[in-house]
């Protein structure tokens, strides 16, 4: 990594750790960026088994790109709040980490609504996998 990356990269956690959301949506957020979300791809490379008894239909068998931005549900729910052409251009980044650097680039009160929106998604599918009520 070069030092004009490490800078972006500093100035970019300071943005994510600044926001004014709470502290469990950042560090939600920091752990997208840095792949440790147990998604489908994390949980094969870790060579863990994958289990079959997952209710929601964008659980663990699906990659992330899919549970936040592709999945039919979700693309619903960034139009509702009038975030459609956030999603669109979110749908352009080549990782987690990118898609990250690239909502904290939005204007702060529209990074906060779309890491909310992120989190709130991942805090209902795991509630519908483990069987609890939304």
């Amino acid at each position: 990594m070069s030092s004009r990356e490490g800078d972006h990269d500093a100035q970019n956690w300071k943005k994510l750790w600044k926001l004014p959301c709470s502290p469990k949506i950042r560090h939600f957020i920091w752990r997208l960026a840095h792949n440790s979300l147990p998604l489908k791809q994390n949980i094969k490379r870790r060579g863990l088994p994958l289990t079959q008894d997952v209710r929601c239909a964008c659980a663990l068998m699906r990659m992330g790109d899919h549970c936040f931005l592709k999945c039919k549900l979700m693309k619903r729910c960034w139009r509702i709040l009038e975030m459609e052409q956030t999603r669109l251009a979110l749908l352009l980044a080549k990782s987690a980490k990118v898609f990250v650097w690239n909502v904290l680039q939005l204007e702060q009160s529209l990074a906060c609504k779309a890491s909310l929106l992120v989190w709130k998604w991942w805090d209902a599918r795991n509630k519908v996998n483990t069987g609890d009520s939304i």
